[in-house]
């Protein structure tokens, strides 16, 4: 199961899309009974590239819904494990990369929308770091541990 950036506890203070599945109750806010802590949080940390690295940019436009992303370079990407870019502030998940584009995207990931991009915008990655941090004190329905 992937992380998630919300937990119970937060449901009466934080805005929700309607899509979500997470039920939004201001009542939840002043009832400390029914607060929940996690147990473990992970920090993720993205470092940009240095300002001298060279960047790939978009060579065509791309629409919120395009899955495959031509770009002019792909020589700064890696090409085994995970890689994620970002466009403007939207990030991308890529599933492989083929000559020069980037495909089997998975776009609008990390909290993020998918939205239209021009031709010409940089496609930055950087170096990641993950963390899992264990809570003393957490507090789950049963009370705090």
């Amino acid at each position: 199961m992937a992380p998630l950036d919300r937990w119970d506890s937060t449901r009466g203070i934080l805005e929700f899309d309607d899509a979500e599945e997470f039920a939004w109750d201001s009542g939840s806010r002043d009832d400390h009974e029914d607060d929940v802590f996690p147990d473990t949080v992970e920090i993720q940390l993205v470092l940009n590239p240095a300002r001298s690295r060279a960047l790939a940019r978009i060579v065509d436009d791309i629409g919120e819904s395009d899955d495959s992303i031509r770009v002019d370079n792909v020589a700064e990407y890696a090409r085994d494990g995970e890689l994620f870019v970002r466009i403007d502030s939207e990030w991308i998940q890529v599933g492989g990369i083929s000559g020069n584009r980037l495909i089997d995207c998975v776009r609008g990931v990390r909290g993020t929308r998918a939205q239209e991009h021009l031709r010409g915008t940089s496609v930055v990655t950087g170096t990641e770091f993950r963390r899992t941090v264990r809570i003393p004190g957490y507090r789950d329905s049963r009370g705090p541990r």
